[in-house]
């Protein structure tokens, strides 16, 4: 190759090293504008609850963004009432002239992901106002008591400590296969949960009410004696699975491990948070992130080819 032509392809690889830097320079000077707009926090919404195994901290805000260190799905503005649940400051009194729905469940009723102004509840609220209201005369109020992670029994427990002072009219009990799941085991294992980012650094805390039936020794409803039920459920005899269960002389052993989950987080709050309850993540260099995902993508795709 001439002097000339080694000239040349120098200056093109040059020029082409610079557009090409010039173009990750404006991708990652971009992609931090946009996660200068939408930040990403470490949030620890929960506190140890004594009869429940754990609640909403009431009066209280944060923002759900999910885990990444930026935004990049979602983005939520959460306001706790006074009583710990994701609704309005509605008084425990009800007004003649209201008809009261209360929603207890899951994340599913919290519907954490979401603006409150969209959730299940509030968008059957202002449904009932538009359409039924005109037509009865009644104010309709749908009663948010979502807890995330909770099962059955909890959905229970907060019937009888909380929901059921509000005097509803209607009760809904959102349902799903995980949440009986949860009901038969007494402990709890989640990242930030409990107040650590490794879950495999820390043995699960029995921080969940445990229902038995009340006899000597106790039996613990678990997945082998669940099986009487099981056999009532699949031949649909729902009446017969409320008779069984009316039957059962059920007691609930509260969590053991209150005090420990109490510690848990006081350390987590110290160390990860400042001593807060909400904290801005650290940015990172974006361009990682993208090559990250680019990579993770190319795995997946050769996994399922």
């Amino acid at each position: 190759m001439s002097y000339e032509k080694s000239k040349t392809f120098c200056k093109l690889l040059i020029a082409n090293l610079v557009v090409f830097l010039t173009v990750l320079l404006v991708v990652e000077i971009g992609g931090q504008i946009y996660v200068y707009f939408h930040p990403s926090y470490k949030i620890l919404p929960f506190i140890p609850h004594q009869v429940l195994g754990w609640g909403f901290i009431p009066n209280s805000k944060h923002i759900m963004t999910g885990d990444h260190w930026y935004s990049r799905e979602f983005s939520s503005k959460i306001k706790i009432n006074s009583h710990g649940f994701r609704d309005f400051n509605r008084p425990i009194r009800k007004d003649r002239n209201s008809i009261r729905i209360a929603i207890l469940g899951d994340s599913m009723v919290a519907g954490r992901q979401l603006e409150f102004d969209v959730t299940a509840g509030q968008l059957l609220e202002k449904k009932l106002k538009k359409f039924i209201t005109p037509k009865t005369g009644k104010t309709y109020e749908v009663l948010n008591f979502g807890i995330p992670g909770f099962g059955v029994d909890q959905m229970y427990l907060n019937w009888e400590h909380y929901a059921s002072k509000f005097n509803p009219d209607y009760v809904f009990i959102y349902l799903f296969e995980k949440d009986y799941l949860r009901t038969i085991s007494s402990v709890w294992c989640q990242r930030g949960f409990l107040g650590v980012d490794n879950i495999k650094e820390i043995k699960c805390l029995n921080i969940r009410p445990q229902p038995s039936i009340d006899s000597k020794p106790p039996v613990i409803l678990n997945q082998k004696n669940w099986s009487k039920i099981d056999s009532l459920e699949t031949s649909s005899r729902f009446k017969d699975i409320l008779l069984f269960l009316e039957k059962l002389p059920l007691k609930v052993y509260l969590p053991t491990d209150y005090e420990v989950f109490m510690q848990q987080q006081k350390k987590y709050m110290e160390k990860e948070l400042n001593g807060q309850r909400i904290l801005k993540r650290t940015r990172k260099v974006f361009l990682i992130d993208i090559f990250s995902n680019i990579k993770n993508k190319i795995i997946l795709n050769t996994i399922f080819i």
